[in-house]
């Protein structure tokens, strides 16, 4: 009984999903979900949609809303196709998705500066993308940000926002 469980999970976790006729919502700049599943996009981390950020002259904006409508235009209708690799402590499928053009979400996120490598999770596997982004200051690189986990710890009491 434990081996069946096991391939059944096993078969779960690195299934890969297509979503062609539901409706995708972007719950924020590293998270959607379709029906009643979310997904976690794997090996990023952007900002929460309360967090702001400053550009140069300590002007603020809202770069957590901004990496929001960011994703969404990523995605904008198209076809994606997600492949679970885990589930987060919140219960979000964490996934590598890709759009129907072939475009992986994370490295277009982070390549465009409204996210960050998770590191911890991803072991380097965007570092390239996140370097051209700090040097040619995209998104949040161009100006000051709070590390997206760090920011969460700030305000963990504040708001229950999941990273």
């Amino acid at each position: 009984m434990l081996v069946h469980l096991i391939v059944f999970i096993t078969l779960f976790i690195f299934s890969t999903h297509s979503f062609a006729q539901e409706k995708i919502y972007v719950q924020d700049g590293d998270t959607i979900r379709m029906g009643s599943s979310s997904f976690r996009l794997w090996g990023i981390d952007a900002p929460e949609r309360a967090q702001t950020c400053t550009r140069e002259g300590n002007t603020p904006y809202p770069c957590g809303e901004n990496a929001k409508r960011a994703l969404e235009r990523l995605i904008d209708g198209k076809a994606i196709s997600c492949m679970i690799l885990d589930q987060d402590r919140y219960l979000r499928l964490v996934a590598r998705c890709t759009s129907s053009s072939g475009v992986d979400l994370s490295r277009e996120m982070i390549r465009q500066g409204w996210a960050i490598e998770y590191s911890y999770f991803s072991h380097g596997y965007y570092k390239k993308e996140q370097k051209q982004a700090s040097l040619h200051k995209q998104g949040l690189w161009a100006g000051h940000f709070i590390n997206p986990r760090e920011w969460r710890k700030i305000h963990k009491n504040k708001n229950d926002e999941r990273g």
